[in-house]
């Protein structure tokens, strides 16, 4: 959610747990606060985040509208409260509330890049004009900076001018420079193909405790939000979205042994098999953090798309956990990659030859997993999923032990928030809008082109097209 930034009261103990990322202490200090002194327009905008974080979607929304309705004229309270309704897919409501935001604070960039996501201004408007002073303002902060450049981006996108519309893109990437490392994937991969077991025979594992996990996953972009929502649509079903529970756990284990004088770091030379103390006492953390969600289902999901890089450790710490890898066309996945504005990580988006890695990469492991995993790690192929859902939902839900619902193909009903880049797409439906897009820019996607190599593209396409058969009929 981006949003203006956000206040950091005076009181010290609000400020602690904020930068701590102590969200409910920071609730109940502002709780405090209230009953002292009374609200305030920052103490609320405060709580609103601090609520988010939490998960606390619908008390977020609850807090923002009552937030506009006490104090108006606060652009940054009318600013949140757009984001919150964007997400739960209340656009009309949204753009109008971006609208009397930037009524009280018309040149605030972030503003009008949230506005623009839902309806793009003209290219020759006064908002186009002010985003363009952004851009060529270089004593302006670098967010903001690329904030503009993408806003304009999407601008000349809808209007068909993909030239003007790849180069803002590209300026926007190139603001942002923070880098990417690939031998560190090249590392993690390598250590995957040695060390990684066969995982597919996991007798004698302890008996399942609490809901079935099931972890979504795959590069951002990929279609793991369409999925996450069509599996929500069951009511047997929750999610803990894009939550880091995982990694968390994982240093938290860290901590506990290096406080007394064990190494841990290198997880491929303790995990093993199930049984091992180390697996067990991470299984005991991580369910530890997704009890503290009170979860009721007997299904839930985990849709934070990388940390399917650690599945063998997953499926050794949770052998009765269900993975779901999601696989796009390498030239959509690229191109939605370059050109969505990650506010935060995701470093390798920021050039093609960086994407191509990245892409062919996280390909390798994920056939890797499905080797070693075995029937528990399923590949969907996310345009088998758009062109036959009739066929592919059934095998998803089958596939994490459920009966059909109707209700699953229709995501685009489902009534909570969508937290992710793909909000807007979701709110859809299942839909073709993002397939072949690659061919507007393809004269820009060369190096993609050339990185991935084009008998790597052509090999994925085969494998690709024999996730569903028909799709070759069809075309």
């Amino acid at each position: 959610m981006d949003t203006p930034d956000l206040f950091y009261d005076e009181d010290v103990s609000l400020a602690k747990a904020v930068l701590d990322g102590d969200h409910r202490a920071a609730l109940q200090r502002i709780e405090t606060l209230w009953s002292q002194k009374g609200p305030s327009p920052d103490l609320m905008l405060q709580a609103i985040r601090s609520s988010w974080a939490l998960g606390q979607d619908v008390q977020a929304r609850k807090l923002a509208q009552e937030g506009v309705t006490l104090w108006a004229d606060r652009a940054p309270l009318w600013g949140i409260y757009a984001a919150i309704l964007t997400a739960f897919g209340a656009v009309d409501e949204a753009v109008a509330a971006y609208d009397r935001a930037l009524f009280y604070a018309p040149e605030d960039v972030r503003l009008l890049s949230g506005r623009n996501r839902l309806r793009r201004f003209p290219s020759s408007g006064r908002e186009a004009r002010r985003l363009e002073a952004t851009c060529e303002d270089e004593s302006t902060s670098t967010r903001l900076r690329v904030s503009a450049e993408f806003a304009l981006a999407a601008i000349e996108d809808a209007e068909g001018q993909y030239d003007r519309a790849f180069a803002h893109y590209s300026r926007g990437n190139a603001l942002k420079m923070r880098g990417y490392d690939p031998l560190v994937t090249e590392q993690r991969l390598a250590d995957q193909l040695e060390f990684c077991p066969d995982l597919a025979d996991l007798a004698g594992a302890p008996p399942a405790q609490g809901p079935r996990m099931v972890f979504i996953g795959g590069l951002p972009r990929s279609g793991t939000t369409l999925t996450e929502q069509i599996l929500l649509r069951h009511d047997q079903v929750s999610t803990l979205g894009e939550a880091p529970d995982f990694r968390l756990a994982i240093l938290d284990l860290m901590r506990s042994e290096q406080a007394n004088g064990r190494l841990v770091a290198d997880y491929w030379k303790w995990f093993g098999v199930p049984g091992q103390p180390l697996v067990r006492s991470l299984e005991a953390l991580y369910r530890q953090r997704i009890t503290e969600r009170r979860v009721e289902t007997p299904v839930l999901l985990s849709k934070t798309p990388l940390d399917l890089s650690h599945a063998g450790l997953l499926r050794a710490m949770l052998p009765e956990a269900r993975f779901i890898a999601l696989d796009r066309h390498p030239l959509d996945l690229g191109l939605s990659l370059f050109v969505t504005d990650f506010a935060n990580g995701h470093g390798f988006s920021e050039r093609l030859d960086w994407i191509a890695h990245m892409i062919q990469l996280t390909d390798q492991s994920m056939r890797d997993y499905a080797q070693k995993l075995g029937p528990v790690f399923r590949i969907q192929s996310l345009q088998a999923l758009i062109d036959y859902p009739e066929q592919q939902i059934p095998q998803l839900l089958d596939h994490i032990g459920l009966q059909m619902q109707s209700a699953c193909f229709d995501p685009k009903a489902a009534v909570g928030a969508v937290r992710t880049a793909s909000d807007l797409r979701v709110r859809r439906g299942i839909n073709r809008d993002g397939v072949a897009r690659w061919r507007h820019y393809e004269a820009h996607l060369q190096p993609l082109i050339e990185a991935l190599g084009r008998d790597w593209i052509a090999e994925w396409e085969e494998r690709d097209a024999q996730a569903a058969p028909r799709l070759n009929k069809a075309s």
